[in-house]
């Protein structure tokens, strides 16, 4: 129990158990206890009135209000760009394996806007539901080696496969 408590708590068991003037002088001690009465003025004595308080009161400094960031996509160097398709959350973009590169453009594609970047990759962000719930996301689409065709790697094993002309 914490200080304030012991002496309520004692109070309590001995009220319970008929030591009444034992509760009254516990209360008179605790934190919790009315403060004393003062003594009543006497009277014919001469009572100054009360004065207003004298001095200068300074008014607090005006606590300085950050301005809440715009909402941005933050990229992997840091830099931000204006969000894109209504998003209106900040979203950082993770972006993939490769080196970033900077934006060079916006573009629109099958009806979503995109920003175009130096080495081909494009970058988005936009809403999806994600188990019910809207969420802002970001998106990147970075250009690749066009891979082998399942015809051409069949072609391949079956060319391995005979010796050698």
């Amino acid at each position: 129990m914490s200080r304030l408590n012991v002496p309520l708590a004692a109070a309590a068991l001995l009220a319970i158990a008929g030591g009444v003037g034992v509760v009254v002088l516990l209360l008179q001690s605790s934190p919790l206890a009315p403060p004393k009465s003062v003594a009543p003025p006497v009277p014919g004595a001469k009572q100054e009135p009360p004065r207003p308080a004298s001095g200068v009161v300074e008014k607090p400094a005006p606590v300085p209000v950050k301005p809440e960031p715009a909402a941005v996509v933050t990229f992997p160097d840091g830099s931000t760009a204006p969000l894109l398709n209504g998003v209106d959350q900040p979203v950082k973009l993770i972006w993939n394996d490769r080196p970033y590169a900077p934006i060079k453009t916006k573009v629109l594609s099958q009806g979503l806007e995109w920003y175009l970047h130096e080495d081909g990759s494009h970058s988005t962000v936009q809403w999806v539901d994600m188990n019910g719930v809207r969420s802002a996301i970001g998106m990147v689409a970075s250009p690749t080696d066009a891979l082998p065709t399942s015809e051409q790697i069949n072609d391949q094993v079956r060319r391995q496969g005979q010796p050698p002309r």
